[in-house]
């Protein structure tokens, strides 16, 4: 007999184009999309995630729209987190600066409107682009969990075409592929 485990709900968020639906779509095994498709409202994916012993969990991920997010920021957020949030994923591009300076105001905006404290942790998407035309590089990275209530960090690519043999061939511990974060921060949230 198969034990369900209570459902766990991840909110993703970050800037425009840094890859949240991507990582969503990467999860769902959905085909990799190389053209830019913002997303429009918020999408919401379910998942059923095998563990040990038999046990399985959903696993339900919303994916909110940047510009959903920007519009309406301090209207719509407490509805989401007010919800039955289990931990917030931020997410930024590898190749972007301004998505690293964007992760201090949402850890600020989850401050602001979480009554509880929750798992947050960023993933930096798009680990795919040459070493030298990234924005962050694992020491900024360490600093900035250390000094924030940021869980932890890691590097992830959306094309699963590139490779994630490759990605963590990298000099860099923290490379994951999406699933292997998720399953990381399913167990996090269990063992607390």
């Amino acid at each position: 007999m198969n034990n369900l485990v209570d459902p766990i709900t991840f909110l993703l968020i970050g800037g425009c184009a840094v890859g949240k639906t991507t990582f969503l779509r990467r999860l769902a095994g959905l085909e990799y999309c190389q053209l830019f498709q913002p997303t429009s409202g918020f999408n919401v994916g379910e998942f059923r995630v095998e563990l040990k012993h038999n046990a399985h969990i959903i696993i339900n991920i919303i994916d909110i729209s940047s510009e959903l997010l920007t519009k309406r920021m301090e209207s719509i957020m407490p509805k989401f987190f007010a919800a039955n949030l289990d931990a917030i994923i931020i997410v930024a591009d590898s190749g972007n600066s301004q998505s690293f300076l964007d992760v201090n105001q949402w850890l600020e905006l989850i401050s602001r409107n979480m009554k509880r404290n929750i798992i947050k942790h960023l993933v930096v998407n798009k680990a795919d682009i040459p070493i030298s035309q990234r924005k962050f590089t694992p020491d900024k990275l360490s600093f900035l969990v250390k000094n924030s209530s940021l869980s932890g960090w890691s590097w992830t690519v959306g094309n699963p075409d590139f490779g994630d043999i490759e990605v963590s061939r990298g000099s860099y511990e923290h490379q994951k592929p999406p699933e292997d974060v998720l399953y990381s921060l399913i167990l996090s949230i269990l063992s607390n």
